[in-house]
């Protein structure tokens, strides 16, 4: 038996007393797990053997068939928490904000235009929420990692073999022959490909058994970003990597805060300029003035959109909903037909207005102020992981969405947030003086 969060693996002196305690995951339970990180990260099987559609004939909630699949898997999962949910709550106590934003969606669906829509992408974001809670309970971070990291390689030998074997799935012929996978489109293939550099960049240094397999499939990521065709992901591709060597640097110097400050920045601020930029190759397929489809100027739009509901937002995942939905006029005024804002703060926003935005920010800034001291005190190359994910998601969401819903990066982002309040004095009740020692060498 093994006492697990809330210790969350912090250190000894510092855990909170529980008198449950759980088993560790057998071959089921972890088969299970692995299951449902294959279809959220990958999708399920029959969403890979799916050609070109019309936007407005895709449904961004994922369908009611997979909506039904999470539910049954996620309530399966749910089982092995049966009498430790208060260690479920010390996770949800840790980062409240998550609770409030899952709060709100659910009222949100009272009025959207589309209740049964919403309710339904409700439940698949309910579950993404859960499934995160439920990897941090069950869980250690590296075990975390390396699972996902078993993921990503079945997913990367799948997208070579859909692009080179199955065409006719795994291209998008509509734009310049880009490259999708199995995904459903380049930009999701763009972020997997984004996350999957953080993850075998972290793998490579913390399970030296497989590090030259690691490598391999970091280098194999290379080539389906540049595929994909997507600007945006191949430059979190390349600063990723740097970002979590920028970290390891400082990471036992005071100036590290300085560091992350100044390195989000200005990954933030390439990100955005790259995205502005990254319209040509559309705008010269679809021979539009790029005035007129930028992403700039869709965000203005959308912002304008959104003004009548500015408290409220048009209910979770309600706006995108196709023609005679809330995005008919922005789809009119922008006749590349996007199906996202391009943002993920813009859409939530869209979905839950200024106080769901509001929330969204401060998630991730309190993630990344917390993230940056889980650097400091937790040694190894798993201390860096919940500081590069929300590094990665700053850059990709500034011009992605994707974040929230029926995604892998939601539970993540729930993993890394739990992980990285560990050591927050508000949650611990300790201060400064009372922390662990710095380790004098850090791996």
């Amino acid at each position: 038996m093994t006492s697990l969060a809330p210790s969350f693996g912090a250190p000894a002196p510092y855990r909170i007393d529980v008198s449950s305690t759980v088993s560790r995951p057998g071959a089921l339970e972890q088969s299970v797990t692995f299951i449902m990180l294959v279809a959220l990260t990958l999708g399920l099987p029959n969403e890979w053997f799916v050609t070109y559609q019309q936007i407005a004939e895709i449904d961004t909630g994922g369908g009611v068939i997979p909506t039904l699949v999470f539910l049954i898997l996620g309530a399966g999962l749910s089982l092995r928490l049966i009498g430790n949910w208060h260690l479920v709550l010390e996770g949800v106590r840790r980062e409240p904000l998550i609770a409030f934003l899952l709060a709100l969606a659910l009222a949100s669906v009272l009025w959207s235009p589309d209740l049964i829509a919403s309710f339904r992408r409700f439940g698949a974001f309910l579950i993404a929420s859960l499934f995160g809670y439920y990897l941090v309970v069950r869980y250690e971070l590296a075990k975390i990692n390396r699972m996902l990291a078993l993921v990503l390689m079945m997913g990367t030998i799948l997208n070579y073999l859909w692009v080179f074997a199955l065409p006719q799935y795994g291209l998008d012929l509509t734009i310049d022959a880009n490259w999708n996978g199995i995904t459903s489109n380049r930009n999701v293939l763009g972020r997997l490909s984004v996350l999957g550099a953080l993850v075998f960049s972290i793998a490579y240094r913390e399970h030296r058994a497989m590090r030259y397999l690691y490598l391999l499939f970091l280098g194999l990521q290379l080539p389906l970003v540049l595929g994909a065709g997507s600007k945006t992901s191949l430059a979190s591709f390349v600063v990723t990597p740097c970002l979590l060597i920028i970290y390891q640097l400082f990471r036992a110097r005071k100036t590290l805060y300085g560091a992350v400050a100044v390195s989000l920045f200005g990954a933030g601020a390439l990100g955005l300029a790259v995205a502005t930029a990254s319209l040509g190759a559309i705008t010269k397929a679809l021979d539009r003035d790029v005035t007129l489809t930028g992403r700039t100027v869709l965000w203005e739009d959308l912002w304008g959109v959104g003004q009548p509901k500015f408290f409220t937002g048009f209910g979770w995942e309600g706006f995108w909903g196709g023609w005679f939905s809330p995005s008919h006029e922005v789809w009119i005024r922008h006749d590349w037909l996007p199906p996202t804002a391009h943002n993920a703060y813009l859409d939530m926003f869209l979905s839950l207005g200024i106080f769901g935005l509001f929330a969204m920010v401060m998630l991730v800034a309190r993630g990344v102020i917390r993230a940056s001291r889980h650097v400091r005190y937790v040694p190894g190359a798993i201390g860096l992981w919940p500081l590069g994910y929300f590094s990665m998601l700053v850059m990709i969401s500034i011009t992605e969405s994707g974040v929230a819903g029926r995604t892998i990066f939601w539970p993540l982002l729930v993993v890394a947030s739990v992980h990285g309040a560990r050591l927050s004095r508000r949650v611990l009740s300790i201060n400064d003086e009372e922390l662990p020692e710095l380790p004098a060498k850090t791996r």
